[in-house]
């Protein structure tokens, strides 16, 4: 699911009233994004997969994008985590 999906479904979720319209909103190909400016580009889909590439961007010793994608479901499991936290200040 696109990121721009994702978002969707998280503001039915949390009851925000919205209008889209007709705009279509598509992330860009970030890897190919970078490497039109010469850059590394590398695509993280998996979790397993982040870690390497980071070691991998690092490893290159030049400029590199990594593309990773956000569910964005875990951020309101982390908010409610970190409103749990908050000091009552």
């Amino acid at each position: 699911m696109k990121a721009a999906e994702l978002f969707v479904k998280y503001l039915e979720n949390e009851g925000v009233e919205y209008m889209f319209g007709v705009i279509s909103f598509k992330n860009p190909d970030f890897v190919k994004y970078a490497e039109s400016f010469v850059v590394k580009g590398y695509r993280v889909e998996r979790a397993v997969d982040l870690l390497p590439s980071l070691d991998q961007a690092l490893a290159d010793d030049t400029v590199a994008i990594v593309d990773c994608s956000v569910d964005y479901s875990e951020n309101m499991k982390l908010t409610r985590k970190l409103e749990e936290l908050r000091s009552p200040v």
